[in-house]
């Protein structure tokens, strides 16, 4: 991991206005995250993470504060970022190659100069002898790995990552996060990734942050001092399940707490 704020987020807040009234959604965030930084964010449903996550990418407006990749402050959709979704989003009309370099095309960037790249991705991710495929003939989990290597064939050095293993049975999750992790490593990607799942934001994580419930807000930010490259034999560490245990006592309390108010 690199030094230097890749992303800022600054006295960030939303609030979106209905039939019935207004809804804040989150309250005041301030969070750096280092060049090369791997940050997970928690929280219980309805937090507003994703909505964190789309506002850093430009996707929707914030009420009030500041964002800046780099040295650049977002106030519009934001290109120079990788993007996974919860679905796939894949095209099922194109082949999984195709599917990888629609990023290219819509760049207006020549195919032929990230081909190459684009069949390396595939082979990191265990699909290059899919590549001539259609979207309908793979798994699940084949489909969520087409789509990270879609949003990694430009390059940019920030991935923005919503809940993309979800819909996935455990041993899949356990086995793509695994490659994720040892991907955005080698590339010294910066990512922010949203997850519900305790255990895989530590296992990939080199800070996890945990969100309170609505108004969402920064209850805790977490160092993460565990061995990289990480293995699934982590999660047989005492420290592992240590942090997986403070995480879940703090949304617990957080949820204990709304109760009480109620």
């Amino acid at each position: 991991m690199t030094t230097g704020k890749a992303i800022d987020i600054t006295d960030v807040s939303k609030t979106y206005r209905t039939g019935s009234g207004p809804v804040e959604a989150l309250r005041r965030i301030d969070l750096a995250v280092a060049a090369g930084e791997f940050v997970s964010i928690v929280g219980p449903s309805g937090c507003g993470k994703s909505t964190l996550l789309n506002m850093v990418a430009g996707l929707k407006s914030k009420s009030s504060g500041t964002i800046r990749i780099g040295e650049e402050f977002v106030n519009g959709p934001f290109t120079n970022v990788g993007i996974v979704f919860q679905r796939d989003l894949l095209m099922e009309w194109r082949t999984v190659l195709d599917n990888v370099l629609l990023q290219i095309e819509m760049r207006n960037l020549r195919k032929r100069d990230y081909a190459e790249r684009a069949m390396h991705l595939l082979d990191r991710v265990h699909l290059a002898d899919f590549a001539q495929r259609y979207p309908r003939e793979l798994s699940g989990g084949m489909r969520q790995r087409a789509s990270i290597c879609r949003a990694l064939i430009h390059d940019a050095p920030v991935m923005l990552m919503d809940e993309p293993f979800g819909a996935l049975d455990a041993l899949t999750r356990d086995d793509i996060a695994a490659d994720l992790a040892e991907i955005c490593e080698e590339a010294g990607k910066t990512t922010i990734f949203i997850t519900h799942s305790i255990s895989e934001a530590v296992y990939l994580s080199d800070r996890v942050i945990v969100m309170s419930g609505r108004p969402g807000g920064i209850m805790a930010d977490i160092s993460i001092n565990l061995v990289r490259p990480r293995r699934h034999s982590l999660r047989e560490d005492p420290r592992f399940g240590q942090h997986v245990t403070e995480i879940r006592d703090l949304l617990e309390a957080d949820k204990d707490s709304r109760r009480e108010v109620q």
